[in-house]
């Protein structure tokens, strides 16, 4: 991918992160599966929008594929909006920030409803 716009393009949740966490860009479904608008979720720790249960696993998620450069992946609950929680196979993986050479930290959920090779 060219530029971290396009890592944020699409319909599927997606966060564009500093490798210690802090939101540097959200689309839009992200921000309203976390229930928040995007304004509210720039340069917070990705782990504090996520419901007091599941902030240790977004964390953990965010921190493994930032120092280990792999592909991390934990399935978490976006919080309930008039009803139950939203479970998603949420994936984390390092890139390079293409306007520099810093490493950012790209989190996307995986829409795996048609394609269950993704969860392997």
């Amino acid at each position: 991918m060219d530029t971290s716009d396009e890592l944020l393009q699409g319909a599927d949740p997606a966060a564009l992160l500093t490798p210690d966490g802090a939101v540097l860009g959200v689309n839009t479904a992200m921000a309203t599966a976390l229930g928040r608008s995007a304004e509210e979720c720039l340069g917070r720790d990705f782990g504090d929008l996520w419901p007091a249960g599941q902030r240790m696993s977004a964390e953990s998620l965010v921190a493994h594929a930032a120092k280990t450069k792999a592909v991390a992946m934990r399935v978490l609950d976006f919080p309930a909006r008039d009803g139950a929680p939203v479970a998603s196979l949420i994936e984390a993986r390092s890139v390079k920030d293409p306007t520099g050479d810093e490493q950012l930290v790209w989190v996307r959920a995986l829409d795996a409803r048609n394609d269950l090779t993704s969860l392997c």
